[in-house]
């Protein structure tokens, strides 16, 4: 990580993500779910983990907070809770340090490890793993189908 500063205030962050994303992003930030991977003087990279591991960016561009995320809910309602995480985590970064929690670190390293695994693998043995886990469950069969 880069240690050029990227300031930013609630307010600012307030204003690009609505409630109650925020306040939930604050939890998230709260329980260290969020890993701050690149600073520079106008973006911030990190993971936050949710549901799964999602990768998330925030910026500053002609002066104006924006990002973005891997998340369903940023593709359908725009800046979200992890995007929010991601603030929180950059002001207290830039106030005391910041370190995600040990569940995080965890975690993640079974996301990483996993990621890996499913890396090596061939296009016949993921075919072969994504049918059993589909097994007999009908609405991912026709999911896939249309596709």
């Amino acid at each position: 990580m880069t240690n050029s500063k990227f300031t930013l205030s609630k307010q600012e962050l307030s204003e690009l993500i609505e409630e109650p994303y925020l306040s939930r992003g604050e939890d998230y930030f709260l329980s260290g779910s969020v890993e701050l991977l690149t600073i520079s003087s106008s973006l911030v990279e990190s993971r936050a983990l949710g549901t799964r591991s999602y990768r998330v960016v925030l910026k500053r561009s002609a002066g104006k907070l924006d990002g973005e995320c891997t998340c369903p809910a940023f593709l359908d309602f725009g800046p979200c809770k992890h995007m929010a995480a991601t603030g929180f985590a950059l002001m207290e970064h830039n106030i005391n340090g910041y370190i995600p929690s040990e569940t995080f670190l965890e975690e993640i390293q079974v996301y990483d490890r996993v990621e890996k695994s499913l890396q090596e693998k061939s296009k016949e043995e993921l075919i072969h793993l994504i049918m059993e886990i589909i097994g007999d469950d009908v609405e991912w069969l026709y999911q896939l189908d249309e596709e």
